[in-house]
């Protein structure tokens, strides 16, 4: 109510205000009333205050009034003076009483003036729009309270916000990309047919959503013992259907309170915990991967040759090498740098002794500051320096200067305790040249071998599968093409069922009725794969993509390839164009998320219903790709 604003007025330093889309801001005069009662305002909601809003504020409120009256009298005493604004605060009230019924109060939703209340289908006010949308992007981030997706519970005065049927399909898919155990829909405006529509959900999809709340909905007691044949209450499900008219029994049976429904939601718990972790660890390997995908980029030649495994650049999140060649040397060298007294003797990797005097030793300690300053550590200060990465200081300490098993490691890799050469804790140029060499002839060779076998033909714009297929094969560490089976790939066909809903996109494309207009793939994590297609029909279409459809990079970026975990819909409008926002699985840990990629649809699928939930599932499922440790 605007009478409330008046208790703002006692915060003397208050200068910016966000009423919007609180219903008072649908009053009359709605910035007016607020200027008169908070004059020292300067912005109100992210709108700067101006002169000529402050001078009409106070030519509404009659701040002149009685001067103007008094200067009138002494000048025409003998007039009647008029008071001729077109807004009062008289006429204020007026107008708020026949818009609202009261004065200063819109209602705990507003309304629209002059108008409907609500909008859209199904309709909403603005308010209740708002608060189900931000409901729908909680949900998507992994609900609120965790692994909740409430649409039933809302704080006054948001309590008669529903859910309808045509709701559903936003909100099953914001269920499954949030990975959400429960979806609370309360007394929601459900037919039988959205109940229906939630229950094949939960067996279609690939999702950990194992526990409904529709208590109160009174459309269950439409579908009665319909609910004990179709409900997976032997996954673990439960729903709870309190006050919806069915029958006690049935009721405590839809419960379903055994231990199998504690085990579900304590397992999707731990998965979804399991998965956040795993994508935070993937984050954290984001430098590390991009600047080697960067290295095999092809071009006209070599870039610089890369660090070996000793450097710190090597140790970062997302490498495995280091860590290994750590373990070879160590297996050869318990003892690491053996001090003798007057000299230091160890094993090369070639099975050799080598025995270091006191001039040697010196230049491999010298090599080793080099090194650490090049990676931007500060030897003087080190707090002010780039600091190490993590899994170096596990392996070699804090200060690593002078350790005996890093020097020793150094040489184990080919750093040579010698002035002839310089920087050599870096690879050989012509050995680093020799290797990057081949792996491009190998990427060519796969390249052009996919795409004359599976590209040659008469594909729709946009869809191509030869990349695909190369860059699977080269992350095996093949120089021959792999068959898709190799990595669970199905080629879409004609005698693929067809969707629940809609016209699958493969077909659609085919026969002429859309065409892809552009895919666009950033980042990890919800909305980071967009298609925009358009139709070419004259009447409404509904496309779905399909759960396991495959998106590949469009040239060797040796960034990512995705695929998506459920179905998607995408609306389309005749003759007109619609961008989908997805979220894109990766498949491998091994290379970077797409960086503003754009990126083509496959003809394949993967054929890997019980993973694709899960991001951290497919990655364990993907694990054996490789990055070719020759050239990196």
């Amino acid at each position: 109510q605007m009478r409330e604003v008046d208790q703002l007025a006692s915060f003397a330093f208050l200068s910016e205000l966000y009423m919007h889309p609180n219903p008072v801001s649908q009053l009359p005069q709605y910035r007016a009333q607020v200027l008169h009662r908070l004059p020292r305002l300067r912005q109100l909601d992210n709108q700067q205050v101006t002169p000529e809003e402050r001078v009409k504020t106070e030519v509404i409120y009659g701040a002149d009034v009685e001067t103007r009256q008094e200067i009138f009298e002494q000048l025409l005493p003998e007039e009647t003076f008029v008071d001729r604004r077109l807004m009062t605060e008289a006429l204020i009230s007026q107008l708020e009483v026949e818009q609202f019924g009261r004065n200063g109060d819109a209602g705990p939703f507003g309304c629209e003036p002059n108008s409907d209340p609500t909008y859209g289908d199904p309709p909403r006010t603005k308010l209740q729009m708002g608060k189900f949308r931000q409901r729908v992007e909680q949900t998507r981030r992994g609900g609120f309270p965790e692994g909740v997706a409430n649409f039933s519970e809302y704080p006054a005065p948001y309590h008669s916000n529903s859910a309808y049927d045509e709701d559903l399909a936003e909100i099953l898919e914001a269920v499954a990309e949030g990975g959400c155990e429960e979806l609370w829909l309360g007394a929601a405006e459900i037919s039988p047919a959205g109940i229906r529509e939630i229950i094949a959900f939960m067996q279609d999809t690939s999702s950990r959503l194992c526990r409904i709340d529709l208590a109160g909905c009174s459309s269950a007691a439409l579908l009665g013992a319909e609910l004990l044949k179709s409900f997976p209450l032997d996954r673990g499900c439960s729903i709870e259907l309190e006050n919806c008219g069915l029958a006690d029994s049935t009721v405590a049976r839809l419960r379903n309170k055994s231990e199998d429904v504690s085990r579900a939601l304590n397992q999707a718990a731990a998965e979804r915990r399991r998965i956040a972790q795993r994508v935070k660890d993937y984050a954290e390997m984001k430098e590390f991967l991009n600047a080697r995908a960067e290295l095999l980029l092809p071009r006209g030649e070599a870039p610089e040759p890369p660090p070996l495994l000793c450097h710190p650049a090597q140790w970062r999140p997302g490498s495995t090498e280091p860590q290994k060649a750590l373990e070879g040397f160590l297996r050869a060298n318990p003892n690491k740098l053996m001090d003798a007294g007057d000299s230091w003797t160890m094993s090369k990797r070639s099975g050799d002794k080598i025995h270091l005097n006191a001039d040697q030793f010196k230049v491999i300690n010298d090599k080793l500051d080099d090194m650490l300053t090049d990676w931007g550590c500060d030897l003087n200060e080190p707090s002010k320096g780039r600091a190490l990465p993590p899994a170096f200081v596990n392996a070699f300490g804090a200060s690593p200067s002078k350790s005996l098993k890093l020097l020793g490691f150094m040489i184990w890799e080919g750093v040579a305790p010698t002035k002839k050469f310089k920087r050599d804790f870096y690879r050989k140029k012509d050995d680093w040249q020799a290797a990057w060499a081949d792996e491009q002839r190998r990427m060519k060779e796969l390249l052009e071998k996919a795409i004359e076998e599976y590209d040659s033909g008469d594909a729709a714009l946009g869809v191509a599968s030869g990349q695909l297929i190369a860059h699977l094969s080269f992350l095996s560490g093949s120089s021959e093409l792999k068959d898709p089976s190799s990595f669970n790939l199905v080629k879409v066909s004609d005698e693929s069922p067809p969707p629940r809903h809609g016209e699958d996109l493969h077909s659609a494309l085919s026969a002429g009725l859309v065409v892809v207009e552009e895919i666009v793939a950033d980042g990890f994590g919800g909305g980071n794969l967009k298609l925009t297609l358009r139709s070419l029909s004259s009447e409404p279409l509904i496309i779905t993509i399909r759960k396991g459809t495959v998106f590949q990079q469009q040239s060797w970026t040796h960034r990512s390839d995705l695929l998506t975990g459920l179905d998607y819909m995408v609306a389309l409008l005749p003759e007109s164009s619609t961008t989908k926002e997805m979220l894109g699985h990766s498949f491998t840990t091994v290379c970077p998320p797409p960086a503003c990629d754009e990126m083509l649809i496959t003809d394949f699928y993967v054929d890997l219903e019980d993973l694709l939930g899960s991001q951290a599932l497919i990655w364990d499922h993907f694990q054996n790709f490789k990055w070719p440790s020759k050239p990196a």
